[in-house]
């Protein structure tokens, strides 16, 4: 098929569209609110505070740690938001490197077959934007993948050091996200079962988790000693869980290619794919799937959290389009898809903002605050990166950390015109949807029936379940205080961002 002249030239036309395409991206696209989450709670560790106890966070750890001196590097510098895009985009890169050695040299899996399958993953579009968007998702995956390489290498050679190695990335994987626990549960069935097969040794699992324990016990001792330990807990596994019934009904409709078709027609192909009887192909897929299964279980899964799967899903697929003869499938599936993004560069506009304007509205935020002025942050459209936090209202308005106030009482209660009164942020967004969670699910279900629903998970607080479903749900719009406002703001030249007026004569 890629020694066809004309198929060559196509598909390297294409290739070079999704490269047009991730530049576009890359330069125009807007800084996500898990991206900027991650480059201020490193800038806030650089300051010496604590991740759980000093300010909210639901992740785990050391992400942050390694990204502080790269956030003091660019201090109250806009251009971060490129580099860390660029430093996103090379660490996913090490991911495919990951799987294409895997396919190479475990999957007898051709050059062909996997470089079209990473063409046809990013003809979806909501994978070139998470390329570029800063998460500890990515450093999970790669660290993950190269464990399962290793993992791999040490079934094919039963040497002790790839099995110390690969366990030592998947701990490594743990303290970027805790969402690999899934990924490892599967990975540690298959273990035991080797063990059971007795393939494996008890005495070779035994030597290769050393280094992890040594890593957790690391992790425990410094929530210990800064006393975070119980919030640790408390935000990383039990209000993560939490947060599913919160945003239970969005389910991940709107993103019907990442969550459904690829694993469907991945899935449809199985049977070919697995056909050459290959071990490695067989875990794999297991792992893969089963991963996917147990995801699905959850009631909100996101679009990051189908990174790993949805490549596979593409290896899977065009191996068995060119193993059973359907190369001119492959092709036309290419094409299709492809066609249906051709428009996509002139439609990306968000909550009234272009997004050649973030990289601007960020830029002149930085030059324009100092360190002890508080920013009230607003989903999606702007972010404080170096400012002084107000409340957990850093977080976005109300999009996660609230949570934490209704479950767990920690925090204050969300009223956005109280934290205008209390903080008099130097900068604020007029956005209309105050609260992004309900804003998003208002439209695809009764999202104060659903609230109701959940109301023994939280303390009692003197109400009913109705009134608590209405007392979440009445902060989705306005009312602001537009007399305040008036009285205390002024536009900027990127309105509807406004500025104090007190304040306002000493912008750029």
């Amino acid at each position: 098929m890629l020694k066809n002249k004309i198929n060559l030239i196509v598909l390297s036309l294409l290739a070079l569209g999704e490269v047009l395409f991730a530049a576009f991206i890359f330069i125009n696209g807007y800084l996500a609110q898990d991206h900027s989450e991650h480059l201020h709670a490193a800038w806030l560790i650089w300051q010496g505070q604590v991740p759980y106890r000093d300010f909210f966070e639901h992740h785990n750890p050391l992400l942050w740690f390694i990204l502080a001196p790269l956030v003091r590097l660019f201090y109250h510098n806009a251009f971060i938001i490129y580099f860390s895009r660029l430093l996103n985009a090379v660490i996913l890169g090490g991911m495919f490197w990951g799987l294409y050695r895997i396919s190479k040299d475990f999957l007898k899996l051709s050059k062909g077959a996997f470089w079209l399958a990473v063409m046809l993953y990013f003809l979806n579009k909501a994978y070139l934007y998470n390329l570029f968007e800063l998460a500890p998702d990515s450093f999970m995956y790669t660290c993950f993948v190269w464990g399962l390489w290793w993992y791999f290498k040490f079934l094919k050679t039963k040497q002790q050091k790839d099995l110390n190695t690969s366990f030592a990335l998947f701990a490594v994987a743990f303290l970027f996200l805790q969402k690999v626990l899934l990924l490892l549960f599967f990975v540690g069935l298959h273990v035991l079962f080797l063990i059971y097969k007795k393939e494996i040794r008890i005495k070779e699992v035994a030597k290769a988790t050393i280094l992890p324990i040594i890593l957790l016990f690391g992790l425990l001792i410094y929530l210990h000693y800064t006393n975070s330990l119980l919030l640790y807990f408390l935000f990383n596994y039990d209000l993560n869980l939490v947060m599913q019934k919160f945003m239970g009904a969005v389910k991940i409709s709107d993103k019907i290619m990442v969550a459904y078709m690829s694993p469907f027609l991945a899935m449809l192909a199985t049977h070919w794919f697995l056909k050459k009887k290959n071990r490695y192909r067989n875990i794999l897929v297991g792992i893969v799937f089963a991963e996917y299964i147990a995801k699905m279980l959850v009631w909100a899964p996101w679009v990051q959290y189908f990174l790993l799967m949805n490549i596979v899903c593409c290896i899977i697929i065009m191996d068995t389009l060119l193993s059973i003869k359907r190369k001119k499938v492959a092709i036309v599936l290419l094409y299709l898809i492809f066609l249906g993004y051709l428009g996509a560069l002139m439609s990306y506009k968000q909550y009234g903002l272009y997004y050649r304007d973030y990289y601007r509205i960020h830029k002149y935020i930085m030059e324009n605050t100092d360190d002890d002025d508080v920013i009230i942050n607003n989903s999606y459209l702007f972010f404080n990166l170096y400012g002084k936090n107000s409340s957990y209202y850093w977080f976005g308005y109300q999009n996660i950390a609230p949570v934490a106030y209704y479950v767990y009482e920690y925090g204050e209660k969300p009223d956005i015109n109280e934290m205008l009164y209390k903080w008099r942020p130097k900068f604020f967004y007029l956005n209309k949807f105050v609260n992004h969670i309900v804003q998003e699910n208002s439209s695809k279900c009764d999202y104060a029936k659903y609230l109701e629903k959940i109301y023994d998970e939280v303390p009692n607080h003197g109400e009913g379940a109705k009134a608590f479903a209405e007392r979440w749900s009445s902060v989705i719009t306005y009312p602001l205080d537009a007399s305040f406002i008036n009285e205390n703001y002024m536009a900027t030249p990127y309105f509807p961002l406004v500025i104090r007026k007190d304040l306002s004569s000493k912008v750029k």
